[in-house]
């Protein structure tokens, strides 16, 4: 679980890099509250899809966040019982 979402956050930050090195300097995507945030804003993710149109990353970082949240209902519920 940890280790899911853990890669989740470390391919969100490698986005923003892979995203912030094509731009000038100028117009780079600033992080919000130090360091997540940028990936949700309008105009990261347009910036994100105008220079990588296959999305692979982000299909790879949703799929983890995904997996991560799974697993983490699956331990609430195995832990339920024990409270």
């Amino acid at each position: 679980m940890v280790t899911c979402i853990l890669w989740a956050v470390v391919i969100s930050l490698d986005r923003v890099e892979q995203v912030n090195s094509r731009l000038p300097a100028d117009q780079q995507i600033g992080f919000t509250f130090g360091v997540i945030g940028p990936e949700r804003h309008w105009r990261f993710e347009k910036e994100y899809e105008r220079f990588f149109p296959d999305r692979s990353l982000r299909r790879k970082e949703r799929i983890l966040w995904l997996l991560g949240a799974v697993f983490l209902a699956g331990l609430v519920l195995c832990a339920a019982p024990l409270f």
